[in-house]
């Protein structure tokens, strides 16, 4: 009997996601500050051209005898590279981006995402945005994902 394997949960972790994280953080940020942090912390950054990291990822499915998997974009501003690994792993990667239904931008991005973008899905991250799946204000962007025919992780 032959099993094929699927991850459903992958995070791309793209240098666009750490770039935006150390953008988030408050104060001034010296050049290369980023590359300190991850040394000091053992994070090995991605380089900057997104192929390459795709390759490093395809490269592992292979090496765990994973067939497909469903990856994120775990920031917003991580969507387009997602995107763009998902259309070039001819097949192999599902993209869905992280999302708060509270931000002012939300059904754009839902829009964005699963139109111009063609990723698959979204996530929902409650406890880590402060809401509840069954808020009136996630009405929205739930609204949309059906009209895009998405799939909805709740992380």
């Amino acid at each position: 009997m032959v099993v094929t394997v699927r991850d459903a949960h992958t995070h791309f972790f793209s240098r666009v996601y750490f770039e935006t994280l150390g953008a988030q953080a408050p104060g001034e940020r010296p050049v290369g500050e980023l590359e300190e942090v991850a040394r000091r912390a053992g994070i090995e950054l991605p380089g900057a051209d997104p192929d390459a990291h795709l390759q490093r990822w395809l490269s592992q499915l292979d090496a765990a005898g994973v067939a497909s998997a469903v990856t994120f974009a775990s920031v917003p501003e991580e969507a387009e590279v997602v995107a763009e690994a998902c259309r070039a792993s001819e097949g192999r990667l599902s993209g869905y981006v992280v999302l708060n239904p509270l931000a002012p931008q939300a059904e754009a991005l839902v829009d964005r995402a699963l139109g111009e973008l063609g990723l698959r899905g979204i996530v929902l991250f409650p406890a880590m945005h402060h809401y509840h799946l069954s808020d009136e204000a996630c009405r929205p962007v739930r609204k949309r994902l059906r009209e895009h025919g998405g799939i909805c992780v709740a992380h």
